[in-house]
């Protein structure tokens, strides 16, 4: 399809101020007064950049002036073709806000400063440079929507010319950002005439070899069903006009960089896929929509399961239509769309289709999505994790979900049920423990699919795990997750901080020590609070012993170097850190192990790993097990057993009567034989463990029970 915003053709291929001015005039959407001041715009950035070329070497001008003729051709309003005109003011004269704010007001200004780069900033690195950049352009975003449609039309004219770039690793780098952040940015929302564009010219520049064989694949595909393509859009135009349906019928063809990307994510050649060419069909109404629909149904076979309602579910960027994929004669294969004129200009123009119709996108289509914008930006500090899970959050196709209420929520394709629990709520999400998808349970990994219903079990007990960033991909459960996992992590690094003080204080015999005194004493260790002392301490920054030394000798206190064993009971158990080598439980002899940034390790004494800290015997804590915890330790048991049926259900009875929870069952390679299985269980004692593991052994073709004490 050929792109809306073409390059301009003139005098050397450039468009002047003149030619614009002739475009909003006969556009005529804007008044005189408007069109005046968007003059007015060009005489002052003229003036500003008189001095300056692009790399093209033509003047610097010319660029503001297609930014702002691009944004002409989606009829945007004049403050913004003046944003336009004059986005580049500030960034690369010495032209300030303030100037922009006294000519042209407050709204221009506001724009302006918006797209302006992200220069003062003394950033480390280009990542860098690029994720400050893009949080700023969100952030202003957020704001007004409109600051990002001038940069994406600032960045359409940019890539128009990018082969002027004479630097390939700039203009690669140029190309790859435009790619993976501008290109799916205009995508979602709903801008796919600028979209395409952008892909184009950027599949064309990175890969041109690979551009112009797919580009004559397709002509052949063209030129080879033209003629069967016109026959049935005659075909569906004399059964619309039969049942008095006014309607537009186009040919259309897949994008190159589509089909290229289809290609790729499903690892099948060009042969393999049947969309290439399609037909259009635009309508007066959403009722003439649905009619024409079933008349094509009856005219060709449609293929099963390819059929999208958009209308009924519009996708989050505002898209609507009705796709149905059918058997045209002679067995072609195509989409056909069929939407309302609206619909095909907001499909075209998306978001900035509101300003043709006087009103500024509404809260339905767009507050959603800013909102996650914000809450992610809101927990993402650092602007490369920001960069990162905005990536996802504007990539992708989607899926339609419902809530046990009803409610429909569009989530990102392959997203999975703890995706759809942070799309309701961080808090559901963060307290998330399994799910019900169509009334069976489902984990939550499981990946979700269009019209499930979906129920989600809380436990207000439960809390973020760091295996969830394994299968979670919208940027929103991403964000939320590793926030939590932070404050969780300083949570309990305060908490070891102070067991280490506490326990320094102990083995000196202090006790009771006055707020102020510990406040003096640590101001001449240089931290502010207390706080700051418990995380260094919990990161092996600082030793807790110096500082405990120090306040024995302050308050006359006898060091008496005691060494009092740690008991592990619950009041420790959010930095108790169990060794998954040799997994001990209440009962075995153990040993404990400051690990700093990890907690208290414990190990088993016959562990083979303990030889890790024998040049660390500062970190060595005698410990004991609480004798009234009622606590449940993983653990696995062996068996060994003859291969006869049954035995798997004797052994799973014995457990379910001792109310043994069993976490997995492993079968190793065995032989015809005897059958090898291995259980991770939970128990609450050797005693316990023993005690199971005795009236398993006692199963008729049992052979042996052990417990695996390692990996």
């Amino acid at each position: 399809m050929r792109p809306l915003h073409k390059t301009e053709n003139t005098k050397n291929n450039r468009f002047l101020i003149s030619d614009l001015c002739a475009k909003l005039e006969n556009t005529n959407y804007l008044t005189k007064k408007e069109i005046g001041n968007i003059y007015k715009a060009y005489l002052f950035a003229a003036e500003a950049h008189k001095q300056q070329t692009r790399h093209s070497g033509e003047p610097f001008i010319y660029h503001p002036i297609t930014v702002a003729s691009i944004l002409t051709d989606l009829k945007m309003d004049s403050y913004c073709i003046i944003a336009a005109m004059l986005h580049d003011v500030v960034e690369d004269t010495l032209t300030s806000k303030e100037q922009i704010k006294k000519e042209f007001g407050k709204s221009v200004a506001n724009l302006v400063d918006g797209v302006t780069k992200l220069t003062n900033i003394q950033l480390k690195t280009d990542k860098e440079k690029q994720a400050a950049n893009f949080r700023k352009m969100i952030l202003a975003m957020a704001k007004d929507i409109r600051v990002i449609i001038i940069k994406l039309a600032d960045r359409l004219h940019n890539i128009r010319t990018i082969y002027a770039v004479q630097n390939s690793q700039k203009r690669k780098q140029k190309i790859t950002e435009t790619l993976e952040i501008y290109a799916p940015l205009a995508n979602r929302l709903g801008m796919h005439s600028i979209k395409n564009e952008l892909e184009s010219l950027c599949f064309q520049a990175l890969y041109p070899d690979r551009y112009r064989i797919l580009k004559k694949s397709v002509q052949k595909i063209l030129g080879k069903n033209k003629n069967i393509i016109r026959q049935a859009e005659i075909l569906i135009n004399d059964k619309l006009q039969k049942k008095n349906i006014d309607a537009t019928i186009i040919g259309r063809q897949k994008e190159l960089y589509s089909i290229y990307k289809k290609m790729r994510q499903q690892k099948i050649s060009f042969k393999d896929i049947s969309d290439i060419l399609g037909i259009r069909i635009i309508t007066k109404s959403i009722d003439d929509c649905y009619l024409a629909l079933g008349i094509v149904h009856q005219t060709f076979t449609p293929i099963p399961g390819r059929f999208k309602d958009y209308i009924s579910c519009s996708k989050t960027n505002s898209y609507q239509s009705l796709h149905t994929t059918v058997y045209i004669p002679r067995g072609v294969a195509i989409e056909i769309q069929i939407r309302t004129n609206k619909m095909h200009e907001i499909a075209d123009q998306g978001i900035a289709a509101h300003w043709q119709y006087k009103q500024k996108p509404n809260d339905k289509e767009t507050g959603v999505w800013l909102s996650n914008l914000k809450q992610i930006q809101n927990q993402d500090k650092n602007s490369i994790d920001f960069l990162e899970n905005m990536k996802s959050e504007i990539i992708g196709d989607e899926v339609f979900v419902f809530s046990p209420k009803g409610e429909l929520y569009t989530l990102q394709y392959g997203s999975c049920v703890l995706d759809f629990a942070y799309a309701i709520h961080s808090d559901i999400g963060n307290t998330s423990v399994g799910s019900f998808v169509d009334n069976k349970r489902k984990p939550l990994s499981y990946m979700l699919s269009n019209g499930q219903n979906v129920k989600i079990i809380c436990n207000k007990n439960s809390h973020p795990q760091q295996g969830w960033l394994d299968f979670v991909i919208t940027g929103r459960a991403r964000s939320a997750i590793t926030y939590r996992l932070k404050k969780q992590h300083k949570k309990i690094s305060l908490l070891f901080g102070k067991f280490l003080f506490k326990r320094a204080l102990d083995n000196i015999g202090v006790k009771n020590v006055p707020k102020n005194k510990l406040m003096k004493i640590l101001n001449k260790f240089g931290f502010k609070n207390r706080k700051d002392f418990y995380l260094g301490s919990a990161t092996g920054d600082k030793d807790p012993q110096q500082v405990a030394e120090q306040i024995a000798k302050n308050l006359s206190a006898t060091i008496k170097n005691k060494n009092t064993p740690v008991i592990l009971d619950k009041d420790k158990s959010q930095f108790l850190h169990y060794s998954k080598c040799c997994k001990p439980i209440p009962g075995d002899k153990v040993q404990g192990f400051i690990g700093f940034r990890q907690g208290l390790i414990i190990h088993r004494t016959d562990c083979k790993q303990i030889k890790n800290y024998q040049n660390q015997p500062d970190s060595w804590v005698d410990v004991q097990w609480d004798k009234t915890s009622d606590i449940y330790f993983p653990t696995e048991i062996c068996v060994h057993a003859k291969e006869k049926r049954g035995v798997l259900a004797g052994i799973t009875n014995i457990l379910h009567k001792n109310n043994v929870n069993i976490e997995n069952i492993k079968f190793p390679a065995g032989d015809d034989l005897m059958r090898i299985m291995v259980f991770s269980i939970t128990t609450t004692d050797v005693k316990f463990l023993k005690n199971v593991i005795e009236q398993v052994t006692n199963i008729k073709d049992v052979i042996n029970v052990s417990r695996k004490l390692g990996e």
